[in-house]
């Protein structure tokens, strides 16, 4: 299972490197794909298109590709290299058992695997010269084009007619083509190599800055903003908010060492963000030793709340302590709140004070829950109802109608079902 982190991590490769469908095409056009391309255009220059239609081997090499492409595009880096042989072994594969001995005598065949054995041998040695291997790749990449040239004129060089150095270097347009593939092949490298270094860079940023927004913000919101920046401002929307706060850490704080409170808040922290992302929480927000999340649904977060009190509080029972939990929906203003300079995503309302209340009212080892979340829960939740209480909450002229619900009543695993 994807946690919110891998999810947003995926978004945001995504928007570098694009999807998974144009991360194949780039794979198929650059590397994978090039020698059927070129191929493709020896057949229809020299032999056209119906020939080029009903040359099967052609498809065959076409399939192959699209294979490699596929695997090559998963972000195999470690064994890149080998995977650029699965185009010339399945191509052999195939080819061979039909065209027998006679596969080995065709020039373009060689040439498969001896540009597949060039790619694999730069990508095994990349780390060791990055631009000595960015150039060499798009040398052998532009190297087809000459190749693909001299295999198309075959009846002139072959059979002893003429060799290979009068054939490119005695003839001013063959010896044109030869340079110019060439050239082209050192300025295309350059150009991969400066672009290379960029997206390294980017994506030291984009890594940073992803470690950093998943601190503050939730996952969520930060992947779905990408493409729409409006889930950023401010909206009016229904939310179950949960409040949590350590019943006598104030007292427990002054008699232990700070570095001692730390770690303790720290393994307090770190529990209850295991048990609300597990339940579809939001990022939850740190005020001292009181946490504050929201949820979409009251029947997640009453489930929440009382696999907290089950979770942390048997943790803070270590330290003789305890957790006091308070529940409430309603509606909320949420989105960026702050000015130019300073801003964080949070939610106000009157609804947040009730939680807020609720909870400061709650003892420890208590789920206190209002009267409006507690008829949205479902059956199996409201038959756990301990007891009523009418919670004076500062603010407000009416008491606050609340039912007490103790996670002890029910099992950890009931509660995430």
């Amino acid at each position: 299972m994807r946690t919110r982190q891998q999810a947003t991590h995926e978004t945001l490769e995504t928007h570098l490197y694009g999807s998974p469908w144009q991360m194949w095409l780039g794979e198929f056009v650059t590397n994978s794909g090039l020698f059927w391309i070129f191929n493709s255009l020896r057949l229809l220059s020299v032999n056209g298109w119906s020939a080029w239609l009903h040359e099967w081997p052609n498809w065959v090499l076409l399939v192959a590709s699209v294979i490699q492409s596929y695997v090559l595009s998963r972000h195999l880096r470690r064994y890149r290299w080998l995977g650029n042989f699965i185009v010339p072994v399945l191509y052999t594969l195939v080819e061979v058992p039909i065209e027998g001995p006679h596969f080995f005598h065709e020039a373009y065949h060689w040439i498969v695997w001896v540009y597949s054995a060039w790619m694999a041998f730069t990508y095994a040695v990349r780390g060791m010269c990055p631009l000595g291997v960015v150039l060499a790749q798009s040398i052998g990449r532009t190297s087809l084009l000459p190749i693909m040239y001299m295999v198309s004129e075959e009846y002139v060089w072959a059979n002893g007619r003429m060799s290979l150095y009068t054939y490119w270097f005695k003839d001013q347009g063959h010896l044109f083509i030869l340079v110019s593939a060439l050239f082209f092949g050192v300025l295309l490298g350059i150009s991969d190599a400066l672009r290379e270094r960029f997206e390294r860079l980017l994506r030291d940023v984009v890594t940073y800055l992803e470690r950093l927004t998943n601190w503050v913000y939730d996952p969520r919101l930060v992947a779905a903003s990408f493409d729409d920046t409006s889930r950023l401002e401010l909206h009016r929307t229904q939310r179950s908010i949960l409040f949590m706060d350590i019943r006598g850490f104030t007292a427990w704080s002054e008699a232990h060492d700070a570095s001692d409170v730390v770690a303790m808040l720290n393994a307090y922290y770190s529990l209850a963000e295991q048990v609300i992302d597990a339940h579809g929480g939001f990022k939850m927000q740190l005020i001292g030793d009181e946490v504050l999340t929201r949820f979409e649904r009251a029947e997640d977060a009453v489930r929440t709340a009382l696999a907290l009190q089950e979770r942390v509080g048997a943790l803070l029972q270590l330290y003789d302590l305890s957790v006091g939990v308070g529940v409430h929906t309603g509606d909320v203003i949420e989105g960026l709140i702050g000015t130019p300079r300073t801003r964080q995503y949070g939610i106000i309302g009157d609804a947040v004070n009730t939680a807020a209340r609720l909870q400061s009212a709650a003892a420890g080892g208590e789920v206190l829950v209002s009267e409006q979340t507690f008829h949205l829960l479902p059956a199996d939740l409201q038959q756990w109802r301990q007891d009523e209480r009418a919670v004076l909450a500062k603010g407000k002229a009416e008491p606050v109608r609340a039912y007490v619900l103790a996670a002890s009543l029910l099992s950890t695993s009931h509660l995430i079902a």
